[in-house]
């Protein structure tokens, strides 16, 4: 069958869904641990989802459902039936501290979860509030897909990221940015059919999973996944050998992780390769591009509030590529955003002047949940072209040149991504100093010989216990932000103005 640009009814992610569903019924919609599903499978599981969660929503006082996820095709399934129930699912990953998860719940106003592997009742619903439906064995022999009308303002999903006072925060992505981003793509001008087959490598509590997960499905492609408790790179890179990949989307620390190999690395089936949650160096692109020889390799950005993604660069592999410092550029606005560039004083600035990046359009979420504080911080209102609109402030420096391409200049405070995570590095210190009990407690975010960022955390404390640190930390926060090592300092180094040098700190570390 030949090639097609996304259609333009897309745009509609229900019915698109249920179209790959009724219309491939026996083609594979996943891969996952060496066994394929098929969407009439995909269907049935939906359809025993459906009919267990439907009955709960009325009384549910909430449209938020939390999904446990497990890699198997029940946890999968409960995320889409959940998006065709008219709710938004929130991912819950179960290798995060107990804590922490529920701390999720409890923002988002989870009343209702699904997991197809149990649930400790005795942690995660102390107070009786929530209901916990088993997917496991819910799956249906006749595949029946009718459910209540969804609207634009419906939610879609909640992702929450790593936020500066030790609580995580919760952005709520709806109906309408998760079709307005899906509306983004087909403008760009992807070409995918349904003989397509896409690399899910990310977390689904990492928003980059959008891109293989929802657009898969909306097309009747099959979705090959790769498990928490692997190792990503190398499980993603066997399937990239074994099933003949066709679509990917990495964050640039994989590909690093992969550059030892590169030299007999053939991957000829890939046709995009997508790059994403970390600077991505030209140097990095160069060496893929001849792993991957017929893939169009594309520069993606975006924060999670704004849905996905908003700026695209498509790597040509010469010497006219655009970049800054050796790092790719972060491309054109896409279709339904809109950006303004302010100086320290708020002003905008002329193309070619840095400043901090603010963006506004269709895919902006609408604030974060229960966080008033916070959305004062991050969101605010200005006239644009002669009509007000919200903005959101992203914290990165950037630059746009006469063409209207944009380029990362970095970070206006400390935050960094970690395997494509963004990770506040007050988070992780507010933690730490609950069991170091000392504010001399600082984390830092350094290269290391793959050039990815790591975690290193310092301390003053008197009686220093590096596994015991180590051991709370693991107790409280998600894997990838817990610190690869832990150092004593007996006294911490200041600037002139009285504040620990971090600058100082990382030194410290290479003239060790």
């Amino acid at each position: 069958m030949g090639i097609k640009k996304i259609n333009a009814k897309m745009i509609n992610m229900i019915s698109k869904i249920i179209e790959s569903i009724n219309k491939f019924p026996e083609r594979n919609a996943f891969f996952i641990k060496d066994e394929y599903f098929t969407y009439s499978q995909l269907g049935k599981e939906i359809t025993g989802i459906k009919n267990a969660l439907l009955p709960h929503l009325p009384d549910a006082s909430s449209k938020h459902i939390g999904v446990m996820m497990y890699e198997d095709l029940p946890s999968y399934s409960s995320c889409v039936a959940v998006l065709l129930s008219g709710c938004g699912y929130v991912p819950l990953n179960p290798l995060n501290p107990v804590e922490r998860n529920i701390e999720i719940i409890h923002q988002a106003g989870v009343k209702i979860v699904l997991s197809s592997n149990g649930i400790n009742e005795s942690e995660y619903n102390k107070d009786n509030r929530l209901t916990i439906i088993d997917t496991c064995k819910l799956s249906v022999e006749n595949i029946d897909l009718t459910f209540p009308p969804s609207f634009d303002y419906d939610p879609a999903y909640v992702i929450f990221t790593s936020g500066s006072t030790g609580k995580p925060k919760g952005a709520p992505i709806s109906r309408e940015n998760l079709n307005a981003f899906l509306d983004s793509v087909r403008h760009i001008g992807w070409e995918i059919n349904e003989e397509d087959k896409f690399l899910q490598m990310s977390s689904m509590t990492f928003d980059m999973s959008i891109l293989t997960f929802i657009i898969p499905l909306c097309v009747g492609a099959c979705i090959y996944t790769v498990p928490e408790d692997e190792i990503k790179y190398l499980y993603g890179f066997k399937l990239m050998v074994e099933q003949g990949i066709t679509f990917i989307a990495v964050v640039p620390s994989t590909l690093s992780y992969l550059k030892p190999y590169f030299t007999s690395i053939n991957l000829p089936a890939v046709r995009y390769s997508l790059v994403c949650g970390e600077s991505f160096p030209v140097e990095l692109a160069n060496l893929w591009q001849h792993c991957v020889p017929n893939a169009k390799i594309v520069n993606i950005y975006g924060p999670t509030e704004a849905t996905v993604f908003t700026h695209s660069y498509h790597y040509s592999s010469g010497t006219h590529d655009k970049s800054y410092n050796g790092i790719m550029a972060l491309g054109d606005l896409v279709k339904n955003m809109e950006t303004i560039l302010l100086d320290e004083t708020g002003t905008e600035v002329i193309p070619g002047e840095k400043g901090e990046l603010c963006i506004t359009g269709k895919q902006l979420t609408s604030g974060y949940l229960n966080n008033p504080a916070k959305n004062k911080e991050s969101f605010f209102v200005r006239m644009h072209d002669n009509i007000e609109k919200r903005f959101y402030r992203t914290g990165d420096i950037v630059f746009a040149d006469d063409e209207k391409c944009y380029f990362y200049v970095g970070r206006k405070d400390h935050q960094v991504k970690i395997q494509g995570h963004r990770v506040e590095l007050g988070d992780i210190e507010k933690h730490a100093r609950d069991i170091t009990h000392t504010e001399n407690t600082i984390a830092i975010a350094q290269l290391n010989e793959f050039g990815n960022y790591q975690i290193l955390l310092f301390t003053d404390q008197m009686n220093f216990d590096r596994e015991v640190i180590l051991k709370y930390l693991k107790s409280k926060l998600p894997y990838y932000m817990i610190p690869s090592n832990v150092m004593k300092v007996e006294k911490m180094p200041m600037n002139v103005n009285g504040k620990i040098n971090r600058i100082a700190l990382s030194e410290m570390i290479k003239t060790e």
